[in-house]
């Protein structure tokens, strides 16, 4: 479904097409395949950057790195993108109990 949406959906999205990767490469780098992960991390990131600009992303507490900047405001890159991911995927659990 990612395959097919990506694909659908780039050129609306502004997705740069040189970094959507094949759909053996994407199934490769999806089981840990070392050779075609890097592609995969290229996809995902793109995907991440464009739901932070999401208007629906909460300004709560949880939403927030310990400086204070919101998830939105942080620049994301391979150094900060799990922790930045991690604090995005706690804000959208308003029980905290979904998301461990």
């Amino acid at each position: 479904m990612v395959y097919e949406f990506v694909h659908n959906f780039a050129h609306v999205l502004e997705i740069d097409p040189s970094i959507i990767p094949s759909l053996g490469v994407l199934c490769a780098g999806l089981v840990g395949d070392a050779k075609h992960l890097e592609e995969v991390v290229q996809l995902t990131l793109a995907l991440f950057r464009l739901s932070l600009e999401y208007p629906g992303l909460p300004l709560g507490k949880r939403g927030r790195t310990r400086l204070g900047q919101t998830i939105s405001e942080v620049g994301v890159n391979k150094e900060n993108y799990s922790e930045l991911m991690r604090l995005f995927l706690s804000t959208r659990d308003s029980q905290g109990q979904k998301v461990s």
